[in-house]
């Protein structure tokens, strides 16, 4: 995951989902924003739907004009 994150220079947005993810995002340190979630599984549904909104903020961030479905 490191490698991917370092031949992305230009990501705006990190989502790392786990704690594995985390921490090797973490030792990656990229530039880019680093939103952290757990795993869906084995959650509540009000957990749910805090992941829910961390994907949606990531979501926002990486495109906050919205995303262009002709280009």
């Amino acid at each position: 995951m490191s490698r991917a994150i370092a031949l992305h220079p230009d990501l705006e947005v990190v989502l790392a989902v786990g704690l594995v993810a985390q921490e090797i995002v973490a030792a990656a340190r990229p530039s880019a924003r680093l939103l952290k979630t757990r795993s869906p599984l084995r959650t509540s549904a009000d957990q749910r739907e805090e992941i829910r909104r961390t994907f949606e903020r990531a979501r926002l961030d990486a495109h906050p004009l919205g995303l262009d479905r002709e280009g």
